[in-house]
């Protein structure tokens, strides 16, 4: 008896155990699925945590990783990104999906030469992949290699003759432009003021895109003609932007002005910014004016946040060490948005106390906005529209227009 109850327990397990194993597969393929919705739901951070914990528990689900990976990358994790995309290669290191993914992170990080590594890898695995090839027509685009670019393109096109995207990228490869030229007029009416009435202004800016040594770069000269208090003064400047490295960009203007009724004799201006994450840029500005009786210094820190890439917010701080009395203090907030490629527009506010001369130091705020029409590749047109209130001084409405070539 003993002996056929020993049996019949075997033969239970037996039929048992396949049922118990598929339990944690059941429960992982729920999971997927969860995660699945929440990405659909555009619900990114917590769709990633559903294929972390799957990852977690089945280190080898490399349909899980392939997820996480993606999830990671929109998030802006990119070294994270770059660490689970790894994972899955090792696991499966012919999977050109794995690979291509991989090299668009590298790619959006700014690792051009590791991007193209891992597009190469995925070229040499299968040579008519549509991803591989416009991946590495994209590459070259950016780094300004047009005829690499577009022999790329020619490939992919080949293979694929109705693809109406890669038609477009291939008509669209053309060498950026390296000149550009900005003029615009603005025109201020004013009201409760005895002694400021309608004020016009203008300028003409002249720029030039370098990159020696792949150091992006650009050069630029301007000249302004204001008109105030019923006075006119002319300001040349002349300024650089330059990125040195990934987390840092610099741009330096500075102004002369010869026979100043209003404007310092000189002025310098430095802006700092650090993109140390895809979504959020800190920033800081440092101003320099000088004048007859003194000089005035400006610092105007602040952060720039890109949650979308439609949608901007920019918020500064400004601190003014003035000639005389105490020190003032405003703020500014900004929010920016991006109508695809046909242009964009901005809407704002400020308020703080200004010293600036030959105005008394006074409680001003203001409401700005403005649209960018992008015309063409080549020309762009914008209308800028501000109202500021100073109490006790005036009110200012100001209208303005400029318009863009690039050659």
């Amino acid at each position: 008896m003993k002996k056929i109850s020993l049996l019949s327990t075997l033969l239970f397990l037996t039929v048992l155990s396949p049922a118990l194993a598929d339990i944690p597969q059941n429960e992982i393929n729920k999971k997927f699925e969860l995660g699945l919705e929440l990405k659909r739901a555009e619900k990114f951070a917590e769709a990633a945590k559903i294929f972390s914990s799957i990852v977690e528990q089945d280190p080898k689900n490399t349909d899980a990783l392939q997820q996480l990976a993606t999830l990671q990358s929109w998030l802006g994790l990119y070294d994270k990104a770059i660490s689970t995309w790894k994972q899955a290669i090792t696991l499966h290191p012919n999977n050109i999906e794995y690979h291509v993914g991989l090299a668009r992170v590298l790619s959006w990080k700014g690792e051009i030469k590791e991007a193209k590594t891992e597009y190469m890898k995925a070229f040499i695995i299968k040579q008519d992949d549509l991803d591989t090839l416009i991946g590495l027509g994209d590459l070259e685009t950016r780094q300004g290699n047009i005829s690499e670019a577009k022999k790329w393109y020619l490939k992919a096109l080949t293979l694929h003759p109705d693809d109406l995207n890669l038609k477009k990228k291939l008509a669209s490869a053309q060498p950026n432009p390296l000149w550009r030229i900005d003029a615009g007029f603005s025109y201020d009416g004013y009201k409760n003021s005895n002694s400021r009435t309608a004020e016009k202004n203008s300028f003409t800016q002249i720029g030039r895109g370098l990159s020696p040594k792949g150091l992006k770069s650009s050069l630029w000269l301007r000249h302004e003609w204001q008109h105030h208090f019923q006075f006119t003064d002319n300001t040349i400047y002349a300024g650089a932007s330059l990125w040195p490295i990934k987390p840092l960009a610099i741009q330096f203007e500075t102004g002369f002005t010869a026979t100043p009724n209003f404007q310092p004799t000189q002025q310098f201006n430095t802006m700092l910014d650090f993109p140390i994450h895809k979504f959020v840029t800190p920033t800081i500005g440092i101003k320099y004016l000088a004048y007859r009786d003194g000089n005035v210094n400006l610092y105007t820190p602040g952060v720039h946040v890109q949650p979308i890439p439609w949608l901007g917010f920019l918020y500064r701080h400004s601190i003014s060490k003035n000639i005389t009395g105490p020190n003032t203090e405003g703020w500014q907030a900004q929010l920016d948005l991006q109508i695809e490629e046909k242009g964009s527009s901005y809407l704002g506010y400020s308020q703080g106390n200004e010293a600036l001369p030959p105005l008394s130091t006074a409680f001003n705020e203001i409401i700005f906005a403005g649209v960018i029409f992008q015309l063409s590749k080549d020309w762009a047109v914008r209308i800028d529209y501000s109202y500021e209130n100073r109490p006790n001084f005036f009110i200012r409405s100001s209208i303005g227009t400029g318009l863009t070539f690039k050659f």
